[in-house]
């Protein structure tokens, strides 16, 4: 037991004087700088150097005081203006100033949509008492636009009478008898082969006239009328999304393309 012990001092002493010769080796950590290591000191302004502006300068400089009265560019043209002038001239300022939040009120967050057109009135109504019963501004509009009649299929650009008579034989034979042709003064000879409330109904037709060989296409018709549009003031944070699931995007207008209530 005794000589486990100095044989363990022993070791001590070795790994003391181990330590000491070889010294220790670098370890992360923080390391001191002394001031003259870093070179020279940067100088910082504290204030700008005033700006020199000359008088007949039309520049405004603003005070930096936070109540400071605002600076009005001087007019130096003459020096024998009344003092009526001046009080004017404050007056104007002034009624510039309350007018412009005002007018800036009216502007930022009236955010409206137009629905339509609708060709029955009643229609209409109904539109513009559900949405008044939701809280909104809502107003029936009247106006005079184009009045949607169906999906017409035609056979257009056909170059006489007597190619317009092969087509209507070859359509008629088909089982499409109520094809007719007709001419007008923009497009010349055509062929009417039907008018479709519905599209899958024209669609149908097309495809039937094409696999006979004829160039058939749908195009929607128009005609001039009444219409009647429900403008409607959406409240704030309210968007148009549940307006247009319910009409669709063809009958909801959106931004400039709407009108606001009482603006027409």
């Amino acid at each position: 037991m005794r000589n486990l012990l100095l044989l363990l001092i022993l070791a001590n002493i070795l790994y003391f004087l181990y330590g000491a010769i070889r010294g220790d080796d670098p370890k992360p950590g923080v390391d001191i700088v002394k001031e003259s290591q870093l070179g020279p000191r940067i100088e910082v302004a504290e204030r700008r150097e005033p700006v020199e502006v000359p008088v007949d300068s039309d520049i405004v400089v603003a005070s930096s005081e936070e109540n400071a009265d605002p600076v009005l560019p001087v007019d130096t043209s003459g020096s024998d203006s009344s003092d009526s002038d001046t009080n004017q001239s404050g007056d104007d300022v002034a009624e510039a100033s309350e007018s412009a939040p005002m007018a800036l009120t009216a502007i930022v967050g009236r955010s409206c949509v137009s629905v339509g057109p609708f060709r029955d009135r009643e229609d209409g109504e109904r539109a513009e008492m559900q949405y008044t019963g939701e809280g909104m501004d809502a107003q029936l509009r009247r106006t005079t636009g184009q009045i949607f009649v169906g999906h017409w299929v035609q056979i257009r650009n056909i170059a006489s009478r007597e190619e317009a008579a092969g087509m209507l034989e070859k359509l008629h034979a088909a089982g499409m008898g109520e094809a007719y042709v007709i001419s007008t003064e923009d497009e010349g000879l055509k062929i009417s082969i039907g008018l479709f409330g519905e599209a899958a109904g024209a669609e149908r037709v097309e495809l039937q006239a094409t696999s006979l060989g004829l160039n058939a296409e749908i195009a929607p018709r128009t005609t001039e009328g009444t219409v009647y549009y429900v403008d409607i003031g959406l409240p704030p944070g309210r968007g148009a999304g549940s307006i247009i699931d319910k009409y669709g995007e063809d009958k909801v207008l959106l931004r400039e393309a709407a009108t606001c209530p009482g603006q027409s």
